[in-house]
């Protein structure tokens, strides 16, 4: 489906069979079987209960000191969660799951 049942994405490997289906001279179309189509699977996604999933990544970060307060807001100003820091002198070594963004959205400096 191009246009998806949760925030308009697109839905991958989706199959339908149909299984039954009666042609009338009067009333059947191409366009009423599609609306048909469209309207069981409406209803066959809503009971499916699906879920919107994100790509998540995890990250590995040496920050030194100075800057682990900056680096930390910034984190989680993009939904990140830390899982775990470690000490290493003048160094942090910051473990974190966060949002898989394209190349063009993460910095470094």
């Amino acid at each position: 489906m191009e246009e998806g049942y949760l925030a308009g994405y697109p839905m991958m490997d989706i199959g339908i069979t149909l299984i039954d289906g009666k042609e009338h001279p009067v009333d059947s179309s191409e366009m009423a079987f599609k609306l048909a189509a469209k309207g069981a699977m409406k209803i066959a996604v809503d009971k499916a209960k699906p879920v919107l999933l994100e790509p998540i990544m995890l990250l590995s970060v040496y920050i030194e000191n100075d800057y682990l307060g900056d680096i930390l807001s910034d984190l989680s100003s993009k939904r990140g969660r830390v899982l775990g820091q470690e000490d290493m002198g003048n160094l942090q070594l910051v473990k974190a799951r966060c949002l898989n963004q394209n190349s063009s959205t993460m910095q470094s400096t």
